[in-house]
């Protein structure tokens, strides 16, 4: 019965957040503003975000797409790069991250080469199995995650730094919004670190920890859709300062 009940809330959290994911991220698409070539790689994040949550849906999905979900393992490469464009587009337009995006591309596509299947006929005992690489893939992400978090807080750090040079309070609306995304996706990631470590340490508390993080992240997209509703502002903003790497965006709400 314990069993039942989890795969429910699973399934039901998986289709709550897969369609808020969407559904935001269509809104930072076609919504216009001074911010929305930084909402475009937030929308990224989303729609990626949304790939994939999806799985814990995976039994209202026909069969044809569950025997995808595998797949969907490179795609977690470019969401930190893309949450990262997002935070340096925001505080400094001026800047870009190409060569964060080009990496992301890079490790995708070298996962995406792991899960590829060999040829008919083929075997080798040299080569690595499922297991092993989704072990592999699972340690590179969390290091990924961590490292541009570590990237994010630096992005903010000069934000404030170069912020305060030309106001007397460097605490805007801006830094407020993004220091949030940081400490949020922060706990949430590490959540996410001790389900993984259940999971391969085959703890009775897994499943637990499974529904911990399904119930956090659905919390956390109904508080970005909710504010996404109630101030527009914070992701549309009504002025930006000249591109010449200063802080750019100016949205309401500078304390």
């Amino acid at each position: 019965m314990l069993h039942v009940y989890t795969e429910l809330i699973l399934t039901s959290v998986g289709v709550l957040s897969t369609c808020l994911c969407i559904l935001l991220a269509v809104f930072l698409l076609i919504a216009n503003g001074p911010l929305k070539p930084a909402n475009r790689f937030l929308a990224g994040f989303l729609f990626l975000t949304a790939v994939d949550i999806i799985g814990w849906a995976a039994a209202l999905l026909p069969t044809a797409w569950r025997e995808l979900l595998p797949y969907r393992l490179p795609f977690a490469y470019l969401q930190m790069p893309l949450l990262y464009a997002y935070a340096v587009l925001l505080c400094f337009p001026a800047r870009r991250s190409v060569r964060h995006l080009t990496g992301g591309i890079v490790a995708a596509l070298a996962c995406a080469i792991t899960l590829m299947p060999l040829p008919e006929g083929v075997t080798s005992s040299l080569l690595p199995g499922a297991g092993f690489n989704w072990v592999v893939n699972s340690i590179a992400l969390h290091l990924q995650f961590y490292v541009y978090i570590l990237l994010m807080g630096v992005v903010l750090a000069q934000y404030r730094l170069a912020y305060r040079q030309s106001h007397s309070n460097p605490a805007t609306l801006t830094f407020k919004w993004l220091a949030v995304v940081v400490g949020v996706s922060f706990f949430a990631h590490t959540l996410v670190l001790v389900k993984s470590l259940a999971w391969l340490g085959h703890w009775s508390a897994a499943p637990a920890l499974e529904v911990v993080v399904a119930l956090v992240a659905v919390v956390v997209i109904c508080a970005m859709t909710l504010t996404a509703l109630l101030r527009q502002d914070m992701f549309l903003g009504v002025a930006v300062e000249p591109a010449t790497g200063r802080p750019g965006p100016v949205v309401p709400g500078v304390l």
